[in-house]
């Protein structure tokens, strides 16, 4: 179906639950940065539903979709040679959020709410090299 990588745990940098938001959309998941890319997971067990969510979601973000963008069974995968840019947000005084600009220009923003958001940069710039 898609071409969404297993990650072993040697690989994972780190994880987080956070939002990703899309304009006039938020969903909660988990989020995991690994060596191959960044891999996004909503919290829900509605099967095909949120498969279609998902799906919505990275076409969204991609300006329309993007042929290296892989999504199955309520995950997103976006592998680490297509991030082109990551940068910290406050919102507020209060909301931490992180942007990632991909390659296209298109973008995604994880709103990480009142919790630091410098690990969660540091590991996007370490596998982006960027």
């Amino acid at each position: 179906m898609a071409n969404i990588p297993q990650i072993s745990d040697n690989d994972r940098i780190g994880n987080w639950t956070l939002n990703l938001l899309i304009p006039g959309k938020r969903y909660l998941g988990k989020l995991v940065v690994a060596r191959q890319g960044i891999l996004f997971q909503v919290q829900e067990d509605i099967g095909a539903v949120v498969d279609s969510l998902v799906r919505t979601v990275a076409s969204r973000a991609m300006g329309g979709g993007e042929r290296w963008v892989s999504y199955a069974d309520g995950t997103m995968f976006i592998p680490a040679d297509k991030i082109a840019s990551v940068k910290a947000v406050k919102k507020f005084f209060v909301i931490n959020r992180v942007e990632v600009g991909l390659e296209g220009g298109s973008s995604i923003e994880l709103d990480y709410g009142i919790l630091g958001v410098g690990k969660l940069v540091e590991a996007i710039r370490q596998i982006s090299q960027k």
